[in-house]
């Protein structure tokens, strides 16, 4: 879909719909109208999003029936899309993605480092380990499991914003991008998470290979406390934001229907 917004023939019907003045093809063309306009109430704002997508679009009764195939489906992103216009919605997206791989590369620079460097074991014979040596193996293959992963997460989060950058230039392509599970970014966010507790456990044996004594003990009970902590926090917070935002989509979602099918029905009698 390479068709430019504002280029649609219908798109001065589309504008006038939803209570905005008619405009020229150059000011229909302008960024600010693809952008989430003011209105007297988020139903306005949400008339405007969608009446901008199908004056974007090279198939309108096509992208019509996908949106609400997949908003009745419960899928977040197309709900946000609606909400928010697919511009914001794929930006702030993207935001989030970029964010993930700077953090993924700043990880893999410091991993990398540390699965190519031996640890100056201690000499001590605490009873900790019978073998550091078996150990520092293990602690090995963890950093460049972590090296790997983080390195795995910034090519994804990488392509991921490239891909959207050079494949979407309108909503059709917004609303494939975003329900396209190959293309899903979930798959930054699995790798990084996997990546820092892979990370964790690799330092939690670094901190018993080259202490001795209690403060081996003490390392290792506490690194391991705090990796609980984190855990139980991190699963309880994805429990209650996946609950949250299946009620907010519960809600959202016929409203967001209504909309798609009112400004549809208006634009595809008269275009």
């Amino acid at each position: 879909s390479s068709m430019l917004p504002g280029s649609n023939t219908c798109s001065n019907t589309v504008v006038s719909i939803v209570g905005v003045p008619e405009m020229s093809a150059a000011q229909m063309d302008s960024p600010a109208i693809q952008t989430k306009s003011e209105g007297p109430g988020h139903m306005q704002v949400m008339r405007e999003n969608v009446a901008n997508m199908l004056q974007s679009s090279d198939e309108p009764e096509a992208l019509v029936k996908s949106l609400v195939k997949h908003i009745e489906n419960g899928n977040p992103h197309c709900v946000a899309i609606v909400r928010l216009g697919w511009i914001e919605s794929l930006e702030a997206r993207r935001g989030i993605v970029t964010n993930m791989g700077i953090v993924s590369a700043l990880i893999a620079s410091m991993c990398l480092p540390m699965a190519l460097a031996r640890l100056e074991l201690a000499d001590d014979d605490d009873g900790m380990f019978e073998d550091r040596e078996q150990v520092m193996e293990v602690y090995l293959v963890l950093c460049q499991v972590a090296s790997s992963l983080a390195l795995a997460a910034t090519i994804f989060s990488l392509v991921w914003v490239n891909y959207s950058l050079i494949f979407v230039l309108d909503a059709d392509d917004a609303v494939w991008f975003v329900t396209n599970p190959f293309l899903s970014s979930n798959i930054v966010d699995i790798t990084l998470v996997v990546c820092m507790v892979v990370l964790y456990v690799a330092l939690l044996l670094g901190s018993t290979l080259i202490c001795t004594g209690a403060a081996s003990y003490a390392a290792f009970i506490i690194s391991l406390v705090i990796l609980a902590w984190m855990a139980i926090w991190y699963l309880t917070a994805l429990g209650v934001t996946k609950v949250y935002e299946k009620q907010s989509i519960a809600r959202s979602s016929k409203a967001c229907v209504s909309v798609v099918r009112e400004v549809a029905s208006s634009v595809l009698k008269k275009g």
